[in-house]
């Protein structure tokens, strides 16, 4: 699934949200009571933007609420045209500071008073000073700019992810209501954190002395007959489009109501400052199969989070364990995790990091050494550090771009032992395997995903073979995407020295894996033979638009193996510069008729030549006629360094270059640099060995 974060983001900061979203505002009651028109009239939209404010601490608040007041004749639901909406009695009006005659007005004032209590007495912020997304209010309801983001299912689940929390203002029909329904669930599937969804309803709600509400019995009523598929909707085409989502994010519609039942449970009857007032829900979570919220809600302490934030406290902490079994019962955190990953790359932000990196000596035997503040001894028998270094890396974020590293431990005991498991039946099994690909994984997938009916996949892999991911474009298939697979196919050689048929590069695997997921004979793979003597070593992917243009890239590192996405070090990519799109595009259509490696160099050549002058972005494919040519622009790029070089190979390296790593700077900073080069092995042939033992012997760092 995937979301328009940068959109959402743009169209944030250019509507006029301070003025219509401030409920402590005095005209906030005549505007909610006002009808879309007359809002379009008075020009609440498309002013001077609000940007969001700095800073990690700060965000939006998406509140969530049904747009009719409820039924008079059924508070359970919302009124419909011509349908009186409810009011109470001017009896139980007696006592406030006004009376009211219209039930919009009614209405109005209890939503404002509800996130008024809501931000003042549960999270202690003024409504004023804080930013509001609202969607009535955010958004014009005619003309150019609402059809555009009524194309994007109005940024909703993008706005769910991105904000702070959501504040659901929560009349009793609130919960029959389907969009808002889907709201309330999907903010806590999205969170792992309570704060993340609030309840504005205690001006709804006849508590201790005022009696001018809704019983809280009523609400209980309400949540009992939670039932996604039997939802109100203003607009019968919602249905379909919502219930999509729903099938999308959770594992299936009745785990959605049980979700939904326990959130609004949870968090209605936490807001309950007595036990007395809890007691309709505590009640209600026993018959629905929630036990442990049930005895939580039974507390006979005060939950007032001015005066008693201990018992709330524990009341969060013995919750915890719950929400997050229900949560992993109801929802696809797959799904989930990869939203949660675009989120953070649209909001992301320079980071400084400082490493501080030990070089360890001494007699294990013998013990560690005491350690002191900054780290372990310098000196001693034992294990002590014989020098440290530190270095500042600050990450910036990358225009159209996304990069995604794995841990990269494939050395390390417990990859050790959780590879020996079945790790490929299904992706993200055990949650130490999501620590492994730390998000390659679940990037690779959600860009397999973005390919839809119509839309198009152009893949070249040399080992593919992780069902998960062949599986998935399998489903791309399904959904009615193009899908085209280039993969390696050496055909078995006889060593006449050995005397045995010797197989090149993974075919047999491969094999294996296109035919579980039903690829094998689909007349989408193209079979990758020439060279018989050099592997077809590619791991790229092309995305497609309906229209035929190459709308990005998913390149890097990766394999399409269990073991390059969560043992070995490897890095995913993905590109959408349109010139480059295109250059992968072209190169694979090249690849899929199966050229000869001279052929073949000729056009990787003449499509990715050498930059000259001024560049910024350069693709470079393989094999290449003039191949010392390529790499002497590399060895260039090293002596041109001005701060530092940080050099990756896997199987060793080339004359051409190891004389620019020794060298490096030096047409740049004009200075020696930090120089740093990993490596997989010094390589199996004898230059490549030279030149790494030469390098060791000079001091690089290696």
């Amino acid at each position: 699934m995937i979301l328009d974060f940068p959109g959402a983001l743009q169209l944030l900061r250019v509507v006029r949200g301070n003025e219509v979203s401030a409920y402590s505002e005095p005209e906030v009651r005549g505007f909610l009571r006002q009808r879309k028109a007359e809002l379009e009239e008075k020009d609440y939209y498309n002013r001077k933007g609000q940007q969001l404010p700095e800073g990690p601490e700060h965000g939006f608040f998406f509140i969530s609420y049904a747009w009719e007041p409820p039924c008079e004749s059924d508070p359970r639901r919302g009124a419909l045209p011509g349908e009186p909406a409810y009011l109470p009695s001017l009896l139980q009006q007696q006592g406030r500071p006004e009376e009211f005659d219209d039930a919009y007005e009614w209405y109005a004032q209890a939503q404002a008073k509800s996130v008024y209590l809501e931000c003042r007495g549960q999270r202690g912020i003024q409504p004023k000073d804080a930013f509001f997304w609202i969607e009535r209010a955010s958004l014009p309801q005619t003309g150019k700019l609402f059809e555009l983001v009524k194309a994007r299912s109005f940024y909703l689940l993008e706005y769910i992810l991105l904000s702070k929390a959501i504040i659901a203002v929560a009349s009793p029909h609130y919960f029959s209501r389907g969009w808002c329904l889907f709201e309330f669930a999907c903010k806590l599937a999205t969170s792992t954190d309570f704060s993340a969804l609030g309840v504005a309803w205690k001006a709804f709600v006849n508590f201790g002395s005022r009696k001018d509400g809704f019983d809280a019995s009523l609400y209980a009523e309400v949540i009992s007959g939670i039932s996604i598929e039997g939802a109100e909707f203003s607009i019968e085409e919602d249905r379909e489009v919502l219930l999509r989502l729903v099938d999308e994010l959770f594992t299936s519609r009745p785990s959605f109501d049980r979700f939904a039942k326990f959130a609004a449970l949870s968090r209605l009857g936490r807001s309950c400052y007595t036990q007395e007032d809890r007691e309709p829900f505590s009640l209600l979570a026993h018959q629905e199969g929630f036990p442990q919220l049930s005895t939580l809600l039974k507390s006979p302490h005060t939950f007032d989070p001015r005066k008693d934030q201990e018992h709330l406290m524990a009341f969060d902490e013995a919750l915890q364990s719950v929400f997050r079994e229900e949560r992993a019962q109801a929802v696809r955190l797959a799904v989930v995790e990869s939203l949660q990953l675009q989120a953070r790359q649209a909001l992301a932000e320079p980071q400084e990091y400082t490493y501080v990196l030990y070089a360890v000596q001494g007699n294990p035997d013998l013990g560690v050494q005491d350690p002191q503040n900054e780290g372990p001894s310098s000196t001693g028998p034992g294990l002590h550090y014989a020098t440290k270094v530190s270095l500042e890396v600050r990450t910036n974020t990358l225009d159209g771009q996304e990069v995604h590293f794995n841990r990269g431990v494939a050395g390390s005991q417990r990859f050790a032992r959780l590879s020996s498991g079945a790790r490929e039946l299904v992706p993200r099994s055990l949650e130490q395997w999501q620590w492994f690909s730390h998000g390659l994984e679940e990037a690779l997938l959600n860009f397999v995903q973005r390919a839809t009916e119509n839309w198009g996949l152009r893949c070249a892999f040399y080992e593919a073979h992780y069902p998960p991911v062949i599986r998935a474009l399998a489903d791309a298939r399904r959904r009615g995407a193009s899908v085209g697979i280039v993969m390696d196919w050496k055909r078995a050689s006889w060593s006449e020295d050995r005397k045995v048929w010797t197989q090149r590069g993974p075919q047999h695997l491969n094999y294996w894996a296109l035919a579980e997921a039903g690829l094998l004979n689909s007349g989408c793979v193209h079979y990758r033979t020439q060279p018989n003597s050099a592997i077809s070593h590619n791991k790229f992917i092309v995305l497609l638009a309906p229209d035929g243009r190459a709308v990005a890239v998913w390149t890097g590192s990766t394999n399409i193996t269990a073991g390059a996405i969560f043992g070995h070090s490897n890095v995913g990519h993905v590109l959408t510069q349109p010139e480059l799109c295109q250059k992968y595009l072209q190169y694979w259509e090249r690849l899929a008729e199966d050229p000869d490696k001279k052929a073949l160099a000729a056009f990787n050549e003449e499509i990715t030549p050498l930059p000259t002058g001024d560049w910024s972005q350069v693709a470079l494919f393989s094999p290449r006629l003039r191949w010392a040519d390529a790499l002497s622009f590399i060895a260039q790029l090293i002596l041109r360094a001005r701060s530092s070089v940080a050099f990756t190979a896997a199987f060793g390296i080339g004359r051409e270059v190891a004389p620019a790593l020794l060298a490096a700077g030096s047409e740049g900073a004009g200075t020696p640099l930090p120089t740093y080069l990993l490596l997989e092995s010094q390589g199996n042939w004898q230059a490549s060995r030279d030149a790494v033992q030469e390098l060791q012997r000079q001091g690089l760092r290696s």
